[in-house]
């Protein structure tokens, strides 16, 4: 039925791609974060991964947030709502650097 080791693969493929490091301007950011987030929440997910963008810790989430939302942009209707995702991690690996 599902073989597992081609899920595993295809799961480690999805993650890579994600992580994938990936920058584009802080203008391209904004709108990006205005795309996806209600307008009580664009401020403060933009802060968040702009903190996230200058830490070596959390750079991952700011990465994570951009290749998810190209991938939303281009057709993956489905990444709509993981964009907000990385905003979480963003702060959880913020509250932890904190620390």
């Amino acid at each position: 039925m599902f073989d597992k080791r081609n899920s595993k693969k295809e799961s480690k493929e999805f993650w890579s791609n994600l992580d994938k490091e990936v920058s584009v301007s802080d203008h391209v950011f904004k709108e990006y974060v205005n795309n996806i987030f209600a307008e009580e929440y664009r401020t403060s997910s933009y802060r968040t991964l702009l903190e996230a963008k200058n830490s070596l810790i959390t750079i991952k989430a700011y990465h994570n947030f951009i290749n998810v939302y190209e991938l939303q942009a281009n057709g993956e209707d489905s990444f709509g709502n993981i964009c907000c995702m990385p905003v979480d991690y963003a702060r959880d690996l913020l509250r932890e650097e904190e620390i």
